[in-house]
């Protein structure tokens, strides 16, 4: 129980943060349109999908191995895409 609190607060209050500062920089880059900073968005952006695909690949087998199934409703995602 202590382990999951622990991991709560680091998320609420170093993570979360620096997600946030993260988002709001690569965004001014990209905002800024310069040819100098175009590698740095294309790697930030390229590490971010990279692990957004790992930790839907992840949570889709953690899933099936514990016969959850996949959910066949859209997403929220998806009706934001539209």
């Amino acid at each position: 129980m202590m382990d999951v609190q622990l991991d709560q607060v680091v998320i609420r209050d170093v993570l979360n943060p620096l997600r946030a500062k993260l988002l709001l920089r690569l965004n001014e880059m990209i905002l800024e349109n310069r040819p100098e900073t175009w590698f740095d968005c294309y790697l930030s952006i390229y590490m971010l999908l990279s692990h957004a695909e790992w930790a839907a690949a992840h949570g889709n087998g953690f899933s099936k191995r514990h016969g959850m199934g996949v959910s066949r409703t859209p997403s929220v995602w998806s009706s934001r895409l539209k």
